[in-house]
């Protein structure tokens, strides 16, 4: 099959500014064609809607952060131990993953009842060895004098409480629970757009906004990048650490960087998409207490098996629009909605994962090609300020004196005439970041 492939590159940069020989290498100066020039790309920015949506604030300083509670009941991975025999006490070594503070710190009490997770066996825990780090012992005796206290490598002990103390128990030690910070930072964007005097003055053969000179257009795609820019950084960006890079600029984590290093993957047979998959994205959901509503992005080809899979089997049931800004609005910035079990999916064909389509190139390794992020939408507290807030929020810095963003010309021919170059520079200019509270809820999909 022959795909039509648009002509490369899109875009080029000119020394000095876009110039008269510029304008007529592209045969584009006014012959009373057609006024309109049609737009390839559609609504590409899921951080533009974001913000239109009002998750959007401001933030006093470079480095934001929020704080993030654990689970409220503890667990612990075995390393190694078991008695082997009914009734008698095991000694277990837990893993090094379930202790913290350089190893020497770890939920293990005195007086704990745990669960084997695996075979639902009880035991209190009768001492505990904390001496070496990363390997702290306990000694639990089973509840039932018929129960071997076995555990195998790798299972885990739920923690249940202080329960079965007996009479005229005494003090124990309390568990005191781990708060995480979680941190980002601002990054800096900027875009800038230069025409000379003549090139300015040129009639072209389109009229854009009622206005056939190509100053506007080169604004307004300018702007385009720009916003495509931040879009970009916001989803896929990356903290800058590289010392080469001028400017002490510490970069951003975006957000697939956050869902990647804080949420779960799941891996699904490309071209075999079913609601099994969804099913276990459900378990997930229910098992981190995510909320109803959820966004998800796709590559084109898993959003066409989404479409396959689920709409042709599955009616709508009673949809939650609140994320979306209703029904209307879901389908303005090219939402799709279905509601299985008690969650409502809202999908959206992301361009940015299909270079095809955003870039006009052919790729058949893409990155993101059977691709998906799953981000439900709810509201979350900060332990630290008690300040409510969405899952996800762009977050920037003010330009002093101009807002979220700083638009602004210069030059001879700009509206204050600052040099004397007969040329007009536009320039934009902003500070932000994304914020991502419980990653723990979101799920990338990947297919193979």
């Amino acid at each position: 099959m022959s795909i039509h492939q648009p002509a490369q590159p899109t875009g080029v940069v000119v020394p000095n500014g876009t110039n008269l020989a510029f304008l007529s290498a592209l045969g584009i100066q006014d012959r009373s064609f057609d006024k309109e020039l049609m737009e390839v790309y559609g609504p590409e920015n899921y951080c533009f809607f974001t913000e239109k949506m009002g998750k959007f604030r401001v933030t006093e300083n470079e480095e934001f952060y929020h704080y993030e509670a654990n689970k409220s009941f503890p667990s612990v991975q075995v390393a190694s131990g078991g008695s082997g025999t009914p009734g008698a006490n095991a000694t277990i070594v837990i893993a090094a993953a379930s202790h913290t503070n350089g190893g020497t710190q770890s939920p293990l009490r005195v007086g704990e009842v745990v669960e084997i997770m695996a075979s639902g066996i009880m035991g209190k825990i009768t001492q505990v060895n904390k001496t070496t780090p990363n390997a702290h012992t306990a000694t639990i005796a089973p509840l039932l004098a018929t129960d071997a206290f076995n555990p195998s490598a790798n299972d885990y002990l739920l923690f249940k409480g202080l329960q079965d103390e007996g009479e005229a128990s005494d003090t124990r030690e309390g568990i005191s629970d781990i708060t995480r910070k979680v941190t980002n930072t601002i990054t800096e964007f900027r875009e800038d757009f230069t025409i000379t005097d003549k090139a300015s003055m040129e009639r072209i053969e389109w009229s854009f906004g009622g206005r056939s000179y190509y100053k506007y257009r080169g604004t307004k795609q300018t702007e385009k990048r720009f916003l495509g820019s931040m879009e970009d950084k916001l989803v896929f960006g990356t903290p800058v650490t590289n010392t080469n890079i001028a400017n002490g600029t510490k970069g951003t984590k975006g957000m697939l960087s956050q869902v990647g290093s804080g949420g779960s993957t799941l891996d699904y047979a490309a071209g075999a998409l079913d609601i099994a998959d969804f099913q276990a994205m459900i378990r997930i959901f229910d098992q981190n207490g995510a909320p109803a509503e959820v966004h998800m992005l796709n590559d084109q080809y898993q959003f066409q098996e989404i479409q396959d899979a689920l709409f042709a089997k599955y009616q709508n049931g009673s949809i939650l629009w609140d994320s979306v800004g209703g029904k209307e609005a879901a389908a303005k910035y090219g939402f799709k909605s279905l509601q299985i079990e008690n969650y409502t999916f809202h999908w959206k064909k992301y361009a940015p994962f299909s270079p095809a389509w955003k870039y006009g190139v052919l790729a058949t390794q893409a990155r993101y090609h059977n691709f998906g992020v799953a981000i439900p939408q709810g509201q979350h507290t900060d332990p630290r300020t008690g300040d409510v807030g969405p899952t996800l929020e762009i977050r920037y810095q003010n330009v002093p004196g101009h807002g979220s963003i700083y638009a602004w010309d210069h030059g001879g021919l700009s509206s204050k005439g600052t040099n004397g170059k007969l040329s007009v520079t536009n320039s934009f200019a902003a500070y932000r970041g994304l914020q991502l509270k419980a990653a723990n809820q979101c799920v990338i999909l990947q297919g193979s």
